[in-house]
């Protein structure tokens, strides 16, 4: 298929994926839920991360950091993961038997990702693991070679997930496997994947901007402390819907993708133009 054809039809399957979405709105209650819970998560582990970090600066050999800080911070790295990896499972398998024609709802989908509640934790650990090295080795000022791993592992993580995730939740198979049949899947749709992964990354890129936008040019030029403080709650509101939209199409985008790779078939009211890439 001709270039500017692919890129075409990569756009028109993003905005399939934005109609399906449209399609059941009720799904954006999960990342919804799922920063709630994250935000009530870091609640409850602040208490003790702070007294610890107080109790640390006291003591005269900072450079020791105790061994329960470290444990607490892993442990909340991992819940966090295991918050979205969840959240995600849902709305693949919500968007999943919608697309199969199937009776859906959240509890359906809530009770379809407990059933995989072993996989998806252990899918967690793995991706707040490498979560963690990526962030070690982007952030290290001793080798240029570091940072170029960081950054290499960082997508090649990005491109294997890309699919992993959905198919864990869909074909019921563990976290190796389900990284196995991902790289097969990539051989197939590399290229809706990549277009696609950066069609809906610059969409909503530009979105945020024009919220972060708004929100620096009152700040800057408004003299009115009531008119900053409004529009400041507003433009923060306005990033955060817009960064959960963005990670619900998203995902909508990888279970669709998946679902033409695995079947060949159409999502009902969709076009298989739409979908052929």
């Amino acid at each position: 298929m001709a270039k500017r054809n692919r890129i075409t039809v990569t756009w028109e399957l993003m905005t399939a994926s934005i109609q399906l979405l449209l399609a059941d709105k009720r799904i954006l209650w999960v990342p919804i839920l799922a920063v709630l819970v994250s935000l009530v998560l870091g609640g409850i582990f602040a208490v003790p991360i702070i007294f610890d970090l107080v109790h640390w600066a006291a003591q005269s050999q900072m450079h020791n950091t105790p061994i329960g800080l470290i444990v607490m911070f892993i442990v909340y790295y991992v819940l966090l993961y295991f918050v979205s990896t969840f959240a995600g499972a849902m709305v693949i398998s919500h968007i999943h038997r919608r697309l199969n024609g199937r009776v859906t709802s959240l509890g359906l989908a809530f009770s379809d990702a407990w059933q995989r509640i072993g996989a998806l934790f252990l899918w967690s650990v793995l991706a707040a693991s490498i979560g963690m090295l990526i962030h070690n080795l982007e952030r290290s000022h001793r080798s240029i070679a570091a940072i170029i791993a960081g950054l290499f592992v960082g997508l090649a993580w990005g491109v294997i997930s890309f699919f992993a995730l959905p198919i864990i939740v869909i074909d019921k198979v563990g976290v190796f496997d389900g990284i196995k049949q991902a790289m097969q899947v990539i051989r197939q749709q590399w290229g809706g994947m990549v277009l696609g992964m950066g069609m809906v990354g610059l969409f909503f890129l530009l979105l945020t901007l024009l919220g972060i936008g708004v929100l620096v040019a009152t700040v800057k030029y408004s003299h009115s402390i009531e008119l900053t403080l409004i529009v400041s709650v507003l433009a923060i509101l306005y990033i955060v819907a817009v960064g959960i939209i963005r990670a619900t199409i998203y995902m909508v985008f990888r279970t669709v993708l998946l679902h033409y790779a695995k079947t060949g078939n159409m999502p009902t009211g969709i076009s298989q133009s739409v979908l052929r890439t």
